[in-house]
């Protein structure tokens, strides 16, 4: 559902609350890292096939997929590198960021920088989903940061050393925002 549905359906403020968390105001986030993150030349060697597995990867849209992905991996190429894990763990990790309106991560220097939508006029910055992240935060101000350079806002988190390391934190997030978890698809 786009914002543009919700304003044309009328309701009571419960029922357009609830229509809001629902709402996807991201349609991708990009993440840049300092981790190795790759398939190694070691795993695969052929340079097209690894290109193709990226490319593959890039395609996976729920859990079930991922889970199919890395069990052909597997069964192709044996044991995952922790490099590879690494990679197959940034999917899930773009999932939840989408959800939480996060279009940019930057993970460098154990620390890492959410972007929210850089749209400052979002109807993401009114709706039910950010506020419950700025609740989130707020409950722990010694481990987040939020910061607007060149009226962009980010969020800080520190101490951040994997992949995992920054998927635990949006999870805990996402928990928070969305308590009820549904096995839809991912965005």
């Amino acid at each position: 559902m786009t914002f543009s549905n919700l304003e044309e359906k009328k309701g009571s403020k419960e029922e357009i609350k609830k229509e809001l968390e629902k709402i996807q105001f991201v349609q991708d986030c990009f993440i840049d890292t300092d981790l190795e993150l790759m398939f190694p030349e070691s795993y695969i060697s052929n340079v097209s096939e690894r290109l193709r597995l990226y490319r593959d990867l890039d395609n996976v849209h729920n859990e079930q997929e991922l889970a199919l992905y890395e069990e052909h991996l597997t069964d192709r190429f044996g044991t995952i590198p922790e490099q590879g894990r690494e990679l197959l763990t940034i999917i899930p990790l773009r999932w939840i960021a989408i959800r939480l309106g996060f279009e940019k991560i930057i993970i460098r220097d154990r620390t890492m920088i959410l972007h929210f939508i850089s749209d400052q006029e979002s109807p993401y910055f009114k709706s039910p989903v950010f506020a419950k992240v700025l609740n989130y935060i707020g409950r722990y101000p010694e481990q987040f940061m939020v910061k607007e350079l060149k009226e962009k806002l980010t969020l800080r988190v520190k101490s951040i050393t994997s992949v995992k390391d920054a998927q635990h934190i949006l999870h805990s997030i996402h928990a928070f925002t969305h308590p009820v978890n549904n096995s839809e698809d991912h965005p």
